[in-house]
């Protein structure tokens, strides 16, 4: 069986976009698994990874959306080791790498499901005052607004503003703290889900698979 059969056979809603990346829609998210050069090593690791199509900081155009992703969790061997692998998927046990992923890659999941995934990820970060750490619960409040989900989103507004962020961190990415959340406060479902769509119908990301949250 050929490595591109293999992946089809384990990720059916999962398509192939560029060399090293397998990808599906899920509402407004980029949702899939890269294949991402070892640091000294001629292979590859695959990683977990997810992103917004509504728009980041920099933009909201495709580009500007793929520039970071929300989430970007590497998935492990058997052993719990590094994969490093030249042919990823040929002779690698891809269930092994399926059971890792914290959400399912077919068909429609429970919005529920993937804010857990997303808190998970949050708890991780090692520096929780930190932009980066606020811009994780950014993209988590925009995420619940497309959604249609107002009481849980402004639960979430009000748990950021109740954080005591590092604001000299902000600084360091030319980010004011009240023009950031001014910004959160003045974010529209429909103006969030125009820019979404606008990149679903991009040709790099409109034959892919598409589910929904429910």
């Amino acid at each position: 069986m050929s490595m591109m059969s293999k992946w089809v056979e384990e990720f059916p809603q999962l398509r192939k976009v560029g060399r090293n990346k397998y990808y599906k829609l899920i509402g407004p998210l980029l949702v899939g698994i890269e294949l991402i050069k070892a640091p000294m090593s001629e292979g590859v690791c695959p990683y977990f990874v997810i992103y917004s199509l509504f728009g980041t900081r920099i933009g909201t155009d495709l580009k500007s959306c793929l520039s970071g992703p929300i989430i970007l969790k590497e998935l492990l061997n058997n052993k719990g080791l590094q994969f490093f692998s030249k042919a990823f998927g040929d002779g690698t046990d891809l269930k092994v790498l399926k059971k890792q992923l914290p959400i399912s890659m077919e068909g429609n999941i429970l919005l529920k499901d993937m804010l857990k995934c997303i808190d998970k990820y949050i708890s991780t970060e090692s520096y929780p005052n930190s932009f980066h750490h606020a811009s994780m619960l950014e993209d988590k409040y925009k995420l619940v607004l497309c959604c249609g989900e107002k009481k849980e989103a402004e639960l979430i507004l009000k748990k950021i503003k109740c954080i005591r962020w590092d604001l000299k961190n902000f600084e360091l990415f030319g980010i004011q703290y009240e023009n950031w959340i001014k910004d959160l406060e003045l974010s529209k479902k429909e103006e969030l889900l125009y820019y979404s769509e606008i990149n679903k119908h991009t040709p790099k990301l409109e034959k892919l698979y598409r589910s929904e949250f429910i």
